[in-house]
């Protein structure tokens, strides 16, 4: 036998056993539901990424499973990607081939993707039909996530608000800024932290372009403008400025971090959040909101998604799997959630809200009438990120770093990202 021989049988040998392994895999899960099948259930699958939501979504298909003798969930996770295109791909995949009835998605900017391609169910016939769940009992700000055109194309039971925010007593108590004034803002401040840390790339993309980036971009007009002046002297600008750019994550919500000069990045979907700040600061929290040209201060919200494949076979047993989480979600999960059901907001921001408290363990806080009025002010006008905002905003992501960590000139980025992002606006 020559050398290396043995080590190549030993590779054929695990190839074969991994092959052998993987179809006995799927046929069992082919035949578990050719069982279920056969008992007269009807089966609605669920396509969901990785480990996303899952203890949420599973709980979720388990109760339902055991509250409905003839209709089973059932999930089918696709593995995760650090590459966003290699992932929509892979779920491009998994939707053509038509088993999947359900898809779930992190962000439900993304189902966008899917019904320009008139892949998803209308879901308002289902619930102009419904004797449980109306549009009206939605939050009308928080559902126009879903809505275009008329039609409904994706459902949550609750949805986050993303924003920037700061004690009064260092951002001042009046809402908004403008791009110039939080530059100015930063430069007065040389001392902010950030939990994440303020790098240059950072304090570009998570706080100033998500409110200002119609400054640089006419879409309407497909036209974008990277290689102009307003462009450039903000990234010279932003490259110049004393920023702390070190992590404080680890820190952020112990006792002596609290004195900190801080600039809060806000993602939250729950009043516990913003009423365990308070508590820490001692003192109100202004929602400044991310800077725009006008001063208007500038909210988003998010939220994940549940839609219906139009190739979906059994649309009304997967809108009856839809309209269970709608309505017991909530129940599973109680707490002081942004719900999308109107009444249930309207409690967890108006009750006693449960917060941590390292000595004590779990206490009870009640906002001032102000801090819940600031906090509804938010809700009330946040607005919903666009498709094509967040594709452009992307490719900034990608390309702009290499300026700050002098790797590329001023020049050579402002032509990278202009490229990109005419080409998008172009095809769209």
């Amino acid at each position: 036998m020559k050398k290396g021989s043995l080590s190549g049988h030993f590779i054929l040998f695990l190839v074969t056993c991994c092959f052998l392994m993987v179809s006995c895999g799927r046929d069992h899960f082919n035949q578990g539901t050719a069982d279920s099948e056969e008992q007269g259930q009807v089966i609605i699958k669920i396509l969901k990424v990785g480990d996303l939501q899952k203890a949420t979504i599973d709980l979720m298909v388990d109760n339902f499973n055991k509250e409905h003798e003839n209709v089973k969930a059932e999930i089918v996770a696709i593995a995760d990607s650090s590459r966003m295109e290699e992932l929509y791909e892979i779920i491009n995949t998994r939707i053509s081939g038509g088993e999947i009835d359900l898809l779930f998605l992190w962000d439900a900017t993304d189902i966008w993707r899917y019904q320009e391609g008139n892949l998803l169910e209308d879901l308002m016939p289902y619930l102009d039909k419904s004797e449980n769940y109306s549009l009206d009992r939605m939050v009308p700000n928080a559902i126009k996530c879903f809505q275009r055109d008329g039609g409904l194309y994706g459902l949550s039971p609750y949805f986050t608000i993303e924003t920037v925010g700061g004690k009064a007593s260092q951002v001042g108590e009046k809402a908004g800024w403008t791009t110039e004034e939080f530059i100015a803002w930063l430069r007065e401040h040389p001392e902010c932290k950030g939990e994440m840390g303020l790098a240059k790339d950072y304090v570009l993309n998570y706080f100033i372009l998500k409110g200002s980036l119609n400054r640089y971009v006419d879409f309407d007009q497909k036209k974008a403008y990277f290689q102009g002046n307003d462009f450039r002297e903000l990234l010279q600008e932003l490259k110049e400025l004393p920023l702390d750019e070190h992590w404080y994550a680890d820190t952020w919500y112990e006792e002596e971090s609290q004195d900190y000069e801080r600039l809060e990045w806000i993602r939250w979907h729950n009043s516990s959040s913003y009423a365990e700040m308070i508590r820490n600061y001692g003192e109100d929290l202004t929602f400044m909101g991310f800077p725009t040209t006008d001063g208007t201060p500038c909210h988003y919200m998010s939220s994940t998604s549940l839609s219906m494949l139009g190739r979906c076979k059994h649309k009304e047993e997967a809108w009856q799997f839809m309209e269970y989480v709608q309505l017991h979600f909530p129940e599973a999960f109680a707490g002081n959630e942004f719900w999308m059901d109107q009444d249930l907001l309207e409690q967890s921001l108006s009750s006693q809200i449960e917060v941590y408290d390292p000595l004590h363990g779990s206490v009870t806080f009640t906002l001032s009438d102000h801090q819940e009025q600031s906090l509804r002010n938010v809700i009330s006008t946040m607005k919903i990120e666009s498709l094509e905002q967040r594709t452009v905003w992307n490719i900034i992501v990608e390309e702009v770093w290499p300026y700050f960590n002098d790797q590329k000139s001023l020049d050579e980025v402002c032509e990278i990202i202009q490229k990109r992002a005419q080409l998008f606006l172009s095809e769209e």
